[in-house]
C-alpha cells in the first residue's frame, strides 16, 4: 500500500507544480522578469551599501521574550487547547478522495490511517527542523528557549493527532461540550503547580491516545473527512487570486437541517410554510444579515460609552437603517427563490415575517437593557420607551405601506 500511497502523493505534487508553472508563465514574460531581477538586484546592492539591517529590534524581541517567563510546562498545557480549537475544521489527518479510493483495493482502514499518521509525523518533524535552523541563526537564545518550545510543539502535535481525528467526527454540540470541559480543566492551574499540571496533561494525553488508537477506525464520517481534505489540499490562494476562481468545499447540509426538530413533520399551513421559507432565505443571506446586525450593534455599543445623547441619535439612525434593511429583505424574499414562482398571500406572509424581524433585533434589545440598567433614571426609561414605541409604529406603517404597494402592483 505504501507504493500506491506515495504514487498518489507524487502525482498530486506534479499536478500542483504544473499549475504553478502555468501561473508563472502567464504572470511573467521576458520584460517583467528583467525588471523584477533588476529591482531585486538594486535592493540587494542598497542593502549591502547601507551596512545591512538594523538588528536592534532583534535584541528588543529577545528582551521581551525573556521577560514573559514562558516555560516548557505552560506551553505544553496551552497547546492542546489550540489543537482542539483547530480540530473544529481540521481532521488531524489529511485523507483526500484519492487516498480514500485505496480502500476499494485489498487494503484496510488501519493501514490507511497508519500511513496518514506517519505522514503527519514526518511533516511536523521537517517543519520543526527547518524552523529550528532559521531561528538558530537569528536568535542567540535558541538552546535555552526556542529549542524546548519547538520540541514541545512536535510532542503535542503527535499526541493530539488521534484526539483531533476523533474530535473532528463529533457533532457541533459534542465538540463545544468537550472544549468547555477542557477550558474548565485549565482552572486547575490556579491550585496546582504548573509542572505538576503539565504532568497530569501528559498522562491524560497518553491515556487518550491508547484508548483512541483502538477506536480510530470506528464511526468515521468519510464524506466529512474527504471534503475537508480535498479543500485543504487543493485550495491554492495564489492561483485562486490570479484566476478569480475559488475552490469551493463540497456542500453539506447546514447544521440546523440535520437536527431532529427540523425533520419533524409540520402542518402545511400558509403561515408555517412561509416561516420556514423565510428561515431558509435568511440562512442563505446570513453573511449580509450578520454584517448589518454586527455593525448596528457595534455602533450602539460604542456610543453607549461615549454619551447618552449620542446613544439616542445612534438609536434613531439604527431604526431608520433597520427599516430600509427589513423592507429590502422582504422584497428579496418575494422576488427571489421559490416564492417568485408560486402564488402567495401577502398579508399572511407579512405577518409570518414579523417575528423574524424581532429576532434580528435581539442583540440591540440586549444593549437597550444594559443602557437602561447603566443609566437607571426615570427620564432615561421614558425616552427609551418612547423611542422603542415610535420605532415599532414606524416599522409597522412601513410594512403596511409596502404591502399596499405590492397589492397595487398585483392589481395592475
Amino acid at each position: 500500500m505504501i507504493k500506491q500511497y506515495i504514487w498518489i502523493k507524487n502525482n498530486r505534487f506534479r499536478r500542483k507544480l504544473q499549475l504553478y508553472k502555468r501561473l508563472a508563465k502567464m504572470s511573467f514574460d521576458i520584460t517583467t522578469t528583467f525588471y523584477t531581477v533588476l529591482f531585486f538586484g538594486y535592493v540587494g546592492f542598497a542593502f549591502v551599501r547601507t551596512g545591512g539591517v538594523d538588528t536592534s529590534f532583534i535584541s528588543n524581541i529577545i528582551i521581551s521574550i525573556t521577560m514573559m517567563e514562558i516555560t516548557f510546562s505552560s506551553v505544553f498545557t496551552f497547546l492542546p487547547i489550540v489543537f482542539l480549537i483547530r480540530a473544529f475544521r481540521h481532521a488531524g489527518m489529511v485523507i483526500t478522495t484519492s487516498e480514500h479510493t485505496l480502500l476499494y483495493l485489498p487494503y484496510t482502514t488501519r493501514q490507511l490511517l497508519q500511513l496518514s499518521f506517519s505522514e503527519r509525523m514526518i511533516k511536523t518533524c521537517l517543519i520543526a527542523l527547518v524552523s529550528a535552523l532559521i531561528v538558530y541563526f537569528i536568535f542567540p537564545i535558541f538552546w535555552s528557549f526556542f529549542a524546548p518550545m519547538i520540541g514541545v510543539y512536535v510532542l503535542v502535535s503527535i499526541l493530539m493527532t488521534y484526539v483531533e481525528w476523533k474530535f473532528f467526527q463529533l457533532s457541533f454540540f459534542q465538540k463545544t461540550t468537550v472544549l468547555i470541559i477542557t477550558l474548565l480543566a485549565q482552572l486547575l492551574r490556579v491550585f496546582l503547580d504548573i509542572q505538576l499540571f503539565a504532568l497530569i496533561v501528559f498522562i491524560v494525553l497518553i491515556i487518550l491516545n491508547v484508548v483512541l488508537y483502538r477506536r480510530r477506525t470506528l464511526r468515521i464520517d468519510w464524506q466529512k473527512v474527504t471534503a475537508f481534505s480535498d479543500f485543504h489540499v487543493w485550495n491554492m490562494p495564489i492561483i485562486s487570486q490570479a484566476t478569480k476562481v475559488k475552490w469551493q468545499k463540497e456542500r453539506h447540509y447546514p447544521l440546523w437541517q440535520r437536527m431532529k426538530w427540523w425533520k419533524r413533520p409540520f402542518r402545511y399551513e400558509h403561515r408555517k410554510l412561509y416561516s420556514r421559507l423565510i428561515f431558509i432565505h435568511l440562512e442563505k443571506h446570513i453573511k449580509t444579515v450578520g454584517q448589518f446586525v454586527g455593525t448596528t450593534f457595534i455602533l450602539l455599543l460604542a456610543t453607549m460609552f461615549i454619551h447618552k445623547l449620542l446613544f439616542y441619535f445612534a438609536l434613531i439612525i439604527v431604526a431608520l437603517a433597520y427599516k430600509s434593511f427589513v423592507v429590502a429583505l422582504l422584497r428579496s424574499l418575494l422576488f427571489t427563490g421559490v416564492l417568485a414562482h408560486l402564488p402567495w398571500k401577502l398579508g399572511t406572509f407579512t405577518r409570518s415575517f414579523y417575528h423574524w424581524m424581532f429576532v434580528l433585533l435581539l442583540p440591540q434589545c440586549i444593549l437597550l437593557i444594559v443602557f437602561v440598567w447603566k443609566f437607571f433614571e426615570f427620564i432615561t426609561i421614558a425616552i427609551v420607551v418612547v423611542l422603542a414605541t415610535a420605532f415599532v409604529v414606524y416599522l409597522k406603517r412601513s410594512l403596511d405601506s409596502f404591502q399596499k404597494q405590492m397589492q397595487g402592483l398585483g392589481k395592475s
